[in-house]
């Protein structure tokens, strides 16, 4: 065995890899957070990221490797300190195939070493993700979907929807036995 990054898969690896590669990631995987001009963004954070690279290429079937790492910032804005950093990053499979993406972070603390740290720590993990999701729909890509991630969201809503008490048991009864009326809280949809 040579160096890492030097192994050739087998045809019949290479087509379990492509495969598994092509799948779009479910909601077990995908998490969603409100983003610029109320639209639902969908991720996936840097463990089921790093889990779903161990899934696909093995533990020691995958690298991660930050090629630069940047302060692009760092200031003083009253009493906080904020920092903003830039993070190029390189993730290898045992073949020797790699992808590149560069990631961002930005945080604002109390101290100026705080701020820096959480801002290279989020600019890695941001970079990490960005250069697996290259690879494929399973390792990310699937979350840049508008029509896929839209899919997820509605099975997530289904999910939550059938969790929830019935509407009749979960009204309260006054003391008369008559049905107070309540009224649903608003949901934010896009």
């Amino acid at each position: 065995a040579g160096p890492f990054g030097s192994a050739r898969m087998s045809d019949e690896e290479w087509q379990r890899v492509q495969k598994q590669l092509e799948q779009k990631l479910g909601k077990e995987h995908l998490q969603f957070r409100d983003g610029k001009n109320n639209k639902r963004v969908a991720f996936i954070s840097t463990e089921t990221a790093a889990a779903l690279a161990n899934d696909v290429f093995g533990a020691d079937g995958w690298a991660s490797n930050v090629v630069q790492l940047n302060v692009d910032y760092s200031e003083q804005k009253g009493s906080k300190w904020v920092c903003g950093c830039s993070c190029l990053m390189r993730v290898t499979i045992r073949s020797g195939a790699f992808h590149e993406d560069l990631g961002y972070g930005a945080a604002e603390k109390d101290t100026e070493i705080a701020a820096v740290e959480a801002a290279k720590k989020t600019a890695v993990s941001d970079a990490l993700k960005r250069a697996m999701r290259l690879f494929g729909n399973y390792l990310g890509n699937s979350a840049y979907s508008d029509a896929h991630t839209e899919t997820v969201w509605r099975q997530v809503l289904a999910e939550e929807h059938t969790k929830r008490p019935a509407a009749s048991s979960a009204l309260p009864v006054a003391p008369d036995t008559k049905r107070q009326r309540t009224t649903p809280e608003p949901r934010h949809s896009t």
